[in-house]
C-alpha cells in the first residue's frame, strides 16, 4: 500500500501543462485512492477486533492466574490495569494505532482527490477562457474611440499593477 499510497499522493499535483492528462486520469486516480482508502479502513476494523480478542482473552487469563500478574485480590480495576499491561494486547494496540493512522491518511488522499477534481475543472475553465492565452494575438481594434484600450495594453498593465 506504501508504494501505491506515496505514488497518488505525488499524483495530486496538477500540471497546467498537460491538463488534458490530468483531467483524464482524475477518475482512475481517485478510483484508486478511494480503494486504498476502503482496504486501509476495514484492515483498522480487523485489527480492533482481533484487539478486542486480546483483551477478553487477556481478561480470561488475568481471571484465571491472577497470581501470574501480581494481583493479591481480583477487583474489576486490578483486572482491567492487568489486561492493558498483558504483552498481546499492547501490541495489537499499537498495531490497531497503525493501521487506523493508515486508515485516516488513506482517506486524507482520497478526499485530496476530490478537491483535486474541483481544481482541475477550475483550471480547466480558466484554460477555456483563455486566461493564459498569448495576448498578443487577441488585440481588440479602436474603432474612432480613443477611451477603448487594446487587451495587450489592459492586460500588462493590470500585471504590472499586481506585481507592485
Amino acid at each position: 500500500m506504501n508504494e501505491k499510497y506515496t505514488e497518488l499522493k505525488k499524483g495530486l499535483r496538477i500540471n497546467l501543462q498537460s491538463l488534458h492528462i490530468d483531467a483524464q486520469t482524475q477518475a482512475e486516480r481517485a478510483t484508486e485512492a478511494g480503494e486504498i482508502a476502503a482496504e486501509a479502513k476495514a484492515t483498522a476494523r480487523r485489527k480492533k477486533l482481533e484487539l478486542d480478542e486480546a483483551r477478553a482473552s487477556a481478561d480470561m487469563e488475568v481471571r484465571s492466574m491472577p497470581g501470574k500478574y501480581g494481583l493479591e485480590k481480583v477487583t474489576e480495576s486490578a483486572v482491567a490495569s492487568a489486561v492493558i499491561k498483558h504483552p498481546a494486547v499492547m501490541k495489537l494496540g499499537l498495531e490497531a494505532i497503525d493501521a487506523e493512522e493508515l486508515a485516516n491518511k488513506a482517506d486524507a488522499l482520497f478526499t485530496g482527490y476530490h478537491h483535486r477534481k474541483g481544481m482541475l475543472e477550475a483550471e480547466i475553465d480558466l484554460y477555456k477562457s483563455n486566461y493564459w492565452g498569448d495576448v498578443q494575438e487577441r488585440r481588440m481594434v479602436n474603432v474612432g474611440d480613443d477611451s477603448k484600450m487594446e487587451k495587450a495594453d489592459r492586460v500588462e498593465r493590470r500585471r504590472r499593477e499586481t506585481t507592485c
